[in-house]
Parts: structure tokens; C-alpha cells; sequence
């Protein structure tokens, strides 16, 4: 037990500021007593918080989180309308937080406290929300729901006690040099984010299953959805059809000889690189999600399952009408060299080959492929991914720890405790810090963080491929229809798509030239029009007029 009472106050560094502020005693005694809310605009925050500490202490106050907004101003305003409240930015804003306060002995300058951690004390600091009756809730321990949190209110003569199973984050010491003596403030990382968020995200029923299983949504015993067929469409029947309907012939625009056959080759090489790969995609398929028909066409073997048709289509029909080779050699030699083709090894690809001239054409791979797959593997469909998502709807909702939208108000106390001492040494809290909200993502006041996206250095189509894909986008069969009606870029922009349907399209363009200046010129343009048929003539008649000069006298 410590002989004296143990407190909690400000950061030492801003007490010279506080002091020689002119409060009365009252705020004064108020701003003592309050932990504080840095702010620091760049990811290393800590070394920013140490070198201002090593350099100019007093200079912390400068970090003190205040107001803020960066929206742009509004037409006719010269600047934004300034916020009251205080917000704390997200991490993705650019923006961190720290609670700082300094825990001390009520002595004669305020001696720093020893926390001594082999007695099990140690200090943390509470978020709690603040209600508009000024009552505080705390985030801990769901009693109605084992092993769930939730938001608890805290009775009113209890704020200053740590609620049964609060939750505590960690606070930690930095130490500086003031003057001669050594001190130490805490510092903690305020939360601004929280996966509760977005685990509530899905909660409401149907919300995640309606847009990743628009198909099965009415029957929750159906079958999930088979994302192969996608699949295949995505990465092979739909180049497929693309290839069969690319150009093959010069523009008619272009009447030299020698270049529509220098662009018609240019368009052939292209089509047969495009094949290439098409054959490797359409192989991994296969190897994928077709072992038995894979390992059919290796052994040149026909199946007796459902696959027989698709092995009989595969193996009779060429992959260009320009070449012997059928699909199936097609494939196999592709999947060989893949690897070469790729760049990872040296060696020679197969006979180039054409597959626009292939008579096989997508829809009929199509419909092969389709009815040759074999059933689905169990767990692998995308009710899966909505359980996952959504969670058992035996489960109750999580109530999300921050609030999405940014509307409510929150206060941090800090916290020092000494378990060992029991009811002698209650838990000590701080008062409670400048109230504030917690921006959402999108908020109007956030700041921007500036972004740099690096591209690919090497370009070319086998080094793109090699890049790793982790990141998927999921999109509805809609979806998917109304971008392939987008085959042409200048037939888009002229409201034209493949599907014979139209669009009209608007455009606005604003110019950062301020009207009183094209008034200016036009009215310029129209003197120079009027003097000019007035003194057209004026060039045509030259006046000499002698002019006497002294002669110099020698």
C-alpha cells in the first residue's frame, strides 16, 4: 500500500502551458486533472512522440487534438463551417491518436508513481460511451450472451470503478528528460477501427445472402450455388467467343498494300499469343475440376461417365481448321509448355495455332463442359461464404464496439490497479478525458491519405499472368451481362453496345477561366472587327514628310 493518494493528471510536458494560461482555479484544477488526446498525422507516431519529447517537451501541446475538418468548401463560402465537436480520424484517414496522462504521487511537485508490476499492478484505459443523459456505458462481457460483448451502462456511482469484465487496453510508459530529472507519461492507442463493425456489417437477415446467392435465397435447403461454371465462362468459352469475333482483316480505312498486310500480320501473331494462353487457362481447368477426364485425354482413353461427349468433342475437333492438331493434343501441349511460354524456362513452344478458326465455338464448349462436370464437392459453394460472413442465425447479432456511422460520443479514463491490496486500494480512474466521436470511413470531415499504386514494371502478357491474384470481385450474373455489352470502347462513347442497345450520354465540362474574361476577349474580337473595316485602307497610303538635319562641320 503507498502511504499517499496515487493520481492521475495530464502529461507533464503540458502542465507549463496549463499553468501559465491564466485559468481561474476551477479550469485550472479541471485541466490538471484531464488525460489528454494527441494527435499525429503520419504512420510513425511513436518516433514523432519521442522526438518531441527529446527535443522541446513543452512543444506536445501543438499535438493536442482540437477540432478539425478538411471537407472542401462549398461553392461561395470561403471556408468550410468549422466543427465543435471533436472527431477522431481513422487509421486509413492517416490520422492516430494517443491518450496521454502522467500518474503521480499528491506530493510537492508531483512526483511520477512507481507502478510496481511484481505486485500485479498495472495501469490501461477504458472507451466508454457517453449517452445524451451523460450516463456511461462500457464495452465488456455479455452476460445474456457467453462468450459475445456487448455495451453495458454503467451505474452512476460506479464510473469510477472498472466495470466486471471491461475491457482494458494497454497503456505504456515513455520517458523524456525535463530539466535534470528523469519523468514518465502513459501513452495508449485510442481504437478509431473495430472488426464488430463489420462483423455486424451482415447481420441483418438476407443482407449477404441475397447479394452473394441471389438464386437460392428462397429456399434455404437448396443447393449452393456452383461457382465453376463462372469460372469457365470468365476464363475460357468468353475469350473463346472473343477470338472468334476479332478482327482479322486490315481497316478499310488503309489502302497502301504493303501495311494491311503488315496490320493483318500484327493481328494474327496477336491472335495466336492470345490462343496460347487461352489453352493453358482452359487446361488448369481441367486439372482442377476434371482430374478423371484430364488424366482420359493423357492416356488417350475415352470415359464411360458424362464426360464422354466433351472427350469425344476434344479429341475429334481441331483447334485450328488451318492445322491438324486437335483440341486435345492442343491442350496437353500447352500445358507442357506453359512454363515456357511464361518465361520461367527455355525452350520451344508448340506450332502456333489459331483458335478463331477453331469449329468448336463457345457455346458449344459451353454446354459440353457444363454437363460433363462432376458434382460438387460439399462446402465449396458460396452458402458457405454467407455463413461465414453472415454468421448462424441461431446466433444473436454482435453489437458493433464503434459505431459505423460516427454519431455517437465516447470518453477514455485511465486506469491504475493493485489487484493485491483489494478492497483497501480501490481501482483508481482518471477523470474523463475531452469527449469526442470516431469518424466513419466516409466521413465529410475526414482528411485524405495520399495513395501510391505501383504497376508492373514488365508488362507483357506472360509476366501480368505470373502476378498473383488475391483479389476477387464478386459480381452478379447482371452485372457481368451488362459489362460484356461494353466489346468497343468508341462504339461505347458513341452510345453503341453489342447487344444492339443504346445509351445516351452527357457530358459537362468546366473551365478555370473566370467569365469576366471571355466576356473580355469577345468584346475584343468585336473593336478589332470594326477598326478593321473602318482603317482597312489606312496601310495603302504613306505620307512623307521632309525633316531638315543639321550637317555636321568639320
Amino acid at each position: 500500500m503507498s502511504a499517499h493518494t496515487v493520481q492521475w493528471v495530464s502529461p507533464s510536458p503540458l502542465w507549463s502551458n496549463t499553468l501559465h494560461a491564466g485559468l481561474d482555479t476551477v479550469t485550472l484544477g479541471q485541466q490538471m486533472r484531464q488525460p489528454a488526446v494527441l494527435r499525429f498525422t503520419q504512420d510513425k507516431f511513436m518516433d514523432a512522440l519521442a522526438q518531441t519529447l527529446a527535443q522541446d517537451p513543452a512543444e506536445l501541446d501543438a499535438n493536442l487534438a482540437t477540432p478539425v475538418t478538411y471537407r472542401l468548401s462549398a461553392p461561395g463560402e470561403d471556408q468550410p463551417p468549422q466543427p465543435t465537436q471533436l472527431k477522431l480520424f481513422q487509421a486509413a484517414h492517416g490520422h492516430f491518436y494517443l491518450v496521454a496522462a502522467s500518474l503521480t504521487c499528491r506530493l510537492p511537485g508531483l512526483p511520477d508513481h512507481d507502478v510496481n508490476t511484481s505486485a500485479k499492478e498495472k495501469v490501461s484505459f477504458v472507451l466508454r460511451r457517453v449517452d445524451t443523459d451523460g450516463s456511461e456505458w462500457g464495452w465488456g462481457d455479455d452476460p445474456a450472451n457467453p462468450g459475445g460483448q456487448t455495451w453495458l451502462q454503467i451505474d452512476s456511482s460506479a464510473v469510477q470503478s472498472v466495470a466486471p469484465g471491461e475491457d482494458l487496453l494497454p497503456l505504456f510508459p515513455v520517458r523524456y528528460q525535463s530539466g535534470d530529472q528523469l519523468r514518465r507519461i502513459y501513452v495508449g492507442l485510442v481504437p478509431t477501427s473495430s472488426s464488430d463493425n463489420f462483423k455486424a456489417a451482415a447481420a441483418k437477415p438476407g443482407d449477404a445472402k441475397s447479394l452473394l446467392a441471389p438464386t437460392s435465397d428462397s429456399d434455404p435447403s437448396a443447393a449452393p450455388t456452383d461457382p465453376r461454371p463462372a469460372a469457365l465462362t470468365t476464363k475460357v468459352t468468353d475469350p473463346l467467343r472473343a477470338l472468334a469475333a476479332a478482327p482479322t482483316k486490315a481497316p478499310t480505312e488503309v489502302t497502301d498494300v504493303t501495311q494491311q498486310q503488315a496490320i493483318q500480320k500484327a493481328q494474327e501473331d496477336q491472335l495466336v499469343q492470345a490462343s496460347r494462353f487461352l489453352l493453358v487457362d482452359f487446361a488448369e481447368f481441367l486439372v482442377t475440376n476434371m482430374s478423371n477426364l484430364w488424366t482420359a485425354l493423357n492416356q488417350q482413353t475415352r470415359p464411360g461417365d458424362a464426360s464422354a461427349a466433351l472427350y469425344d468433342a476434344l479429341n475429334d475437333e481441331p483447334a485450328d481448321s488451318n492445322a491438324s492438331t486437335s483440341w486435345r493434343q492442343a491442350l496437353i501441349d500447352a500445358w507442357t509448355t506453359a512454363p515456357v511460354l511464361y518465361g520461367d524456362k527455355t525452350g520451344t513452344l508448340p506450332a502456333p495455332l489459331n483458335l478463331a478458326n477453331s469449329p468448336l465455338t463457345g457455346d458449344e464448349l459451353d454446354t459440353l463442359v457444363k454437363a460433363a462436370l462432376p458434382p460438387q464437392a460439399a462446402g465449396t459453394g458460396t452458402a458457405d461464404l454467407v455463413t461465414s460472413i453472415q454468421g448462424d442465425s441461431t446466433t444473436p447479432p454482435q453489437v458493433p464496439k464503434l459505431d459505423p456511422r460516427g454519431t455517437w460520443i465516447y470518453q477514455i479514463r485511465c486506469v491504475y490497479q493493485r489487484p493485491l491490496c483489494g478492497a483497501l486500494e480501490p481501482d483508481q480512474l482518471s477523470d474523463p478525458t475531452t469527449q469526442f466521436e470516431i469518424a466513419s470511413f466516409f466521413d465529410l470531415d475526414a482528411p485524405s491519405r495520399q495513395i501510391f499504386i505501383s504497376l508492373p514494371v514488365n508488362t507483357g502478357i506472360s509476366d501480368l499472368r505470373k502476378l498473383r491474384k488475391n483479389v476477387t470481385f464478386l459480381i452478379s450474373d447482371q452485372l457481368r451481362s451488362q459489362m460484356n455489352r461494353v466489346t468497343n470502347l468508341n462504339d461505347a462513347l458513341k452510345g453503341q453496345f453489342a447487344d444492339g442497345g443504346s445509351f445516351d450520354l452527357g457530358l459537362m465540362c468546366s473551365f478555370s477561366i473566370p467569365i469576366i474574361t471571355i466576356c473580355a476577349l469577345l468584346v475584343l474580337l468585336i473593336f478589332v472587327e470594326l477598326l478593321n473595316i473602318v482603317f482597312w485602307w489606312l496601310p495603302f497610303l504613306r505620307i512623307c514628310v521632309p525633316i531638315g538635319l543639321k550637317s555636321d562641320s568639320s
